[in-house]
């Protein structure tokens, strides 16, 4: 964002009353989001204990603030607007394998969920609270009470319900959900919850949209589409709906593409069946069914075989699914470390030759389900109904319907717009890591085997996009706005993440991406799934979230993070590593708005350019780099008593973000606040970074004495060494432990600071 031009004297007396008046923290905030949608925070509360590059939505914390997970919003309520009747609810602690703890809260008004107001909060493996993300909504002022009952708003939701077939009223349906919950009076007749939900789902989280709603589950199995059903609990008028069931528009497969495998089986009385119950190492049931290519839970009958040598035609498709889930559940449990779909030893349930109720009325066997009943996968048979060729079930495609399972009890991504594309593309991301662990490569198309509908590498060519909001971009209301079209914008991304390449993107952008591989990739893609994104988040989060997890993973300026970032400016969201090395040039002044200038490897002002003044007016001036800051000759600096110019080298910032209005919030950096030397800022140079086993040091002074001194992350002192009168050192660092590392070079009571990451293949 350009900075503020410089005002009359008036006009800035003006700014300056404003100023105190938003530092006095008695002074009245209206009601709006913790960050205002423009993405600059003006509440000093927040202020106090976030970092100055936080944004709407995505929050690094002060390390001085000392905060606490689990007290954090009755500790400070004021940081994030939370009024007299609103609450942060901890419903979920997890601990992942690098130590860190996550906590996800669900915000509460006046005792009631509010509907996208999800806020995580990440607690690193040494016991700090370092970042927060999610949407918390405020200025509600909604009542609590209902005008209509639970039963008079039911009436409204069933008539807006796809199909007339529910769930309840199928007797096999209600047996097997009673048998699978553990609960004798578990039933699928819609019970109402109360929620605070919007008319429309889409970006607008203002506290004005938020009604009172019924919210019902109303459960048609393959009938249709089972969708929550949201009615205005004062009016008892429809408000929206939302999809519970993710039909996946993949291609057909049978695993008789990949030859003959070991399946677990289960011995009855004559012969054997479909029940994997016999793998030690999971305390969890995978059952395989056939629905015989009907619509019918009451249909469901075993596979039989009598001398546990499947190898007869018309066991061919069960035994196809079968082997397909059990690569996905040992992909998930081997590379994960996930204890099944649900991450709490839930069982598979597998429905195979289903019937799926088209919206004329007919019937189909070319489609696959998650969740159409309860926790349950379904796979159509295809066309013919005695060739085993055509059907649903597939490798990628069984993997792609555990995911959904996967992303309901982790992030639950709403099944619609742009979280729903979302949910889809990790659908497809994983799928294609099922195949690939289990084939060795992926074949990179969706249902390849007979005839692919998506591709991960071209999506143009099937009609969808590779780029955000570009061609091909679906914006109607069709697919739940589009969700199997526009995910494919993800699955390029994760393309290029793992593979590399160069292009243009429909932007006009020009692009490079360095592979990282399917390892680093799909574990860069889990863990921002798994641990960072909440249920209505949007493209813009997908991309924060797997940045944030490439750094945890790799390093604050590691290749993998780098090119995570450049990936998702080469389809179109965020912008790329164009400021590697920032020029910072001509008269800059800062009156109420301050100014960060960030470069992933270098800033430097002065030098070339003979009038580079920077004045900090009313706000401060920041620089943020990640190896060094230089201010060189031609420099000018003109701090104020309330403002001044700081230069901070830190943690890698890979790529700044292309402002869109679609996005929902400004991620522009507004403060620093470390201040630095600035003369001996530009000393060090520190290659390859990162550095796999040999680091080359080099300053640009040979004369004297100097004390280098070379620093882990937590502060100890690695490797510590005076020299005489040499400008280079080189070290080997194929033994040190992988991760950030701190260089500080003095000479002549100066010092200079470098950051380079120690990264082992």
């Amino acid at each position: 964002m350009p900075p503020f031009q410089t005002a009359n004297a008036l006009m800035r007396l003006i700014f300056l009353l404003v100023l105190l008046a938003l530092s006095n923290p008695a002074a009245v905030l209206h009601a709006q989001d913790a960050f205002q949608h423009d993405g600059r925070f003006r509440n000093p509360a927040l202020m106090a204990i976030a970092q100055a590059s936080s944004t709407w939505g995505w929050i690094d914390f002060r390390e001085e603030a000392m905060l606490q997970p689990r007290s954090l919003f009755r500790d400070h309520p004021d940081a994030f607007q939370l009024g007299p009747d609103d609450a942060m609810e901890l419903i979920r602690v997890d601990t992942d394998r690098l130590g860190w703890t996550h906590f996800r809260f669900q915000q509460k008004h006046r005792g009631i969920p509010v509907f996208g107001g999800e806020f995580l909060v990440h607690q690193n493996a040494e016991g700090r609270v370092v970042s927060g993300n999610g949407k918390i909504i405020s200025g509600l002022n909604v009542p609590s009470i209902p005008g209509i009952s639970e039963s008079e708003a039911l009436e409204t939701a069933l008539a807006f319900a796809d199909g007339d077939h529910y769930a309840w009223l199928d007797q096999a349906a209600e047996t097997a959900l009673k048998a699978s919950s553990g609960d004798p009076n578990a039933t699928y007749f819609p019970k109402g919850k109360l929620v605070l939900q919007r008319p429309a789902f889409d970006k607008n989280y203002r506290s004005a949209q938020y009604r009172l709603t019924w919210a019902f589950d109303v459960v048609v199995g393959f009938h249709g589409e089972s969708r929550t059903i949201y009615v205005d609990a004062l009016s008892g008028e429809f408000q929206t709906h939302l999809p519970i069931s993710r039909q996946c528009a993949i291609g057909s497969g049978t695993t008789a593409h990949y030859g003959e495998h070991n399946i677990g089986t289960h011995a009855r009385d004559f012969g054997y069946d479909l029940l994997d119950s016999c793998t030690v190492s999971h305390p969890y049931t995978l059952h395989t069914r056939d629905m015989q290519r009907t619509n019918a839970v009451s249909s469901l009958i075993e596979y039989l075989d009598m001398d546990n040598v499947w190898n007869s035609p018309v066991n061919t498709t069960g035994v196809s699914v079968h082997f397909a889930a059990q690569r996905t559940r040992d992909y998930y449990d081997y590379v994960h470390n996930r204890a099944s779909w649900d991450d709490a030893n839930g069982d598979w349930d597998i429905y195979n030759e289903v019937g799926f109720t088209t919206s004329s009325g007919t019937t189909s066997h070319n489609n696959a389900c998650w969740d159409c009943y309860n926790n349950v996968a379904a796979f159509g048979g295809g066309n013919s109904s005695t060739s085993a060729l055509d059907d649903w079930n597939t490798l990628d495609i069984t993997g792609h319907e555990f995911t959904h399972g996967v992303v309901e009890t982790s992030a639950d991504l709403v099944y619609a717009n742009e979280s729903g594309a979302l949910n889809e593309s990790y659908a497809d991301i994983f799928g294609e890591m099922v195949e690939a662990y289990t084939l060795g490569t992926p074949d990179w198309e969706v249902g390849a085997e007979f005839g692919a509908i998506r591709s991960f590498s071209d999506p143009s060519a099937f009609g969808d996009p590779d780029t955000y909001q570009g061609i091909n971009w679906y914006a109607g209301s069709l697919d739940n706005g589009g969700v199997h079209t526009n995910s494919s914008v993800q699955n390029r991304w994760f393309h290029l993440l793992a593979t590399g390449g160069s292009g243009t993107n429909d932007y006009g952008d020009a692009y490079t991406v360095d592979a990282i591989g399917l390892a680093a990739a799909r574990s860069i893609a889990y863990r921002a799934l798994t641990v960072y994104l909440t249920s209505t988040d949007q493209y813009i989060d997908a991309r924060e979230a797997s940045i944030r997890a490439a750094r945890d993973l790799f390093g604050h300026c590691s290749v993998e993070a780098i090119s995570c970032g450049r990936a998702w400016y080469a389809v179109g969201v965020g912008q790329g590593s164009s400021l590697e090395q920032l020029q910072v040039c001509g008269p800059y002044t800062a009156d109420l708005e301050a100014l960060t200038f960030v470069g992933i490897e270098e800033v430097t002002t002065g030098g070339t350019c003979t009038n580079t003044t920077l004045t900090a007016l009313l706000a401060p001036i920041a620089l943020e780099s990640a190896i060094s800051i230089s201010m060189k000759p031609g420099t000018s600096l003109v701090p104020t008593t309330s403002a001044g110019v700081s230069a901070r080298v830190e943690a890698c910032s890979y790529t700044t973000y292309k402002w869109s209005d679609d996005y929902g919030s400004d991620p522009a950096a507004p403060t620093a606040t470390v201040a630095s030397k600035p003369d001996m800022l530009d000393q060090l140079t520190v290659w390859p970074n990162p550095a796999v086993r040999r680091l080359n040091i080099q300053w640009p002074f040979a004369e004297g004495e100097h004390q280098l001194r070379i620093f882990r992350a937590n502060g100890r002192v690695l490797f510590e060494e005076k020299m005489h009168d040499q400008t280079e050192l080189q070290l080997d660092v194929g033994t040190w432990p992988p991760g950030m590392y701190a260089i500080e070079l003095v000479r002549k009571g100066h010092s200079s600071t470098a950051r380079f990451v120690v990264h082992h293949h």
